[in-house]
């Protein structure tokens, strides 16, 4: 499987972030599929029926690792929005319909954006332009890095401007009209290794994206993380932030 997903990329890095999108595409699979999945439960929710042909968007979707995935799981036609050349190339071999600006989409009832709106200066202006795009009734799906404390050089070289805190980001998608009906925190693991990197310096945080490194967190860490999540820490504490919002 990871044989058949590195091969159908044909990347130049023009956004220079686009190695790590490979990186993770290609050895963290049981972390892409959980992700995949937590998507697919807030779809299965939607009134209408999940057979719809009215596409739903993966808002930022980069080498379209997700939406490749959840465009298996589901059998729904996705739209992407993708601002970099170089990746909506990608997009559009991967048989996926492709714009650079989410207006020029068709409306619809699901818009997921997974560690997206992070690397966006305006933000609340996105949030608010992907809440007038929405049908009414339709849902925000969207997954960030969380906690400014956690945020490190990797951050910095990626083009984040900011990681977010729990309040800060509901704040945001309410005061945008939505109404939030899921919020959780996602690998406790993960965030404990990020703030441990932090410490450690930016030599460290380099050492710790490498392939190998990747797919060992992947396959010994991620499950365990997943397991704390559902046990105590989605309350309180993650790598990541997940949060699901309804017009």
């Amino acid at each position: 499987m990871r044989k058949k997903r590195h091969e159908k990329l044909q990347i130049t890095n023009k956004y220079h972030g686009t190695k790590l999108l490979e990186n993770i595409e290609v050895s963290l699979p049981a972390y892409t599929e959980y992700l995949c999945q937590l998507v697919s439960n807030s779809l299965v929710t939607l009134p209408e029926d999940k057979n719809s042909m009215v596409p739903i968007i993966d808002f930022g979707a980069g080498l379209g690792t997700i939406c490749c995935l959840l465009r298996d799981r589901t059998q729904r036609q996705i739209d992407c929005v993708e601002i970099d050349v170089n990746l909506a190339s990608i997009l559009k071999a991967r048989n996926f319909r492709v714009f650079s600006d989410i207006s020029k989409a068709d409306p619809t009832n699901f818009i997921f954006s997974i560690n997206v709106i992070e690397h966006i200066k305006d933000d609340t202006g996105t949030i608010k332009e992907i809440y007038g795009h929405l049908k009414d009734g339709g849902l925000f799906v969207v997954y960030v890095p969380a906690f400014m404390q956690l945020f490190t050089n990797l951050d910095s070289s990626v083009g984040h401007y900011r990681r977010y805190s729990k309040k800060e980001l509901v704040k945001k998608i309410e005061d945008s009209g939505f109404e939030v009906t899921d919020v959780r925190y996602v690998d406790c693991l993960g965030g404990i290794s990020t703030f441990l990197l932090r410490l450690l310096g930016s030599r460290f945080q380099m050492w710790s994206l490498s392939p190998r490194r990747l797919a060992f967190f992947d396959k010994r860490v991620f499950p365990l993380s997943v397991l704390m999540d559902k046990l105590f820490f989605y309350r309180f504490f993650g790598k990541n932030l997940f949060i699901v919002a309804k017009k």
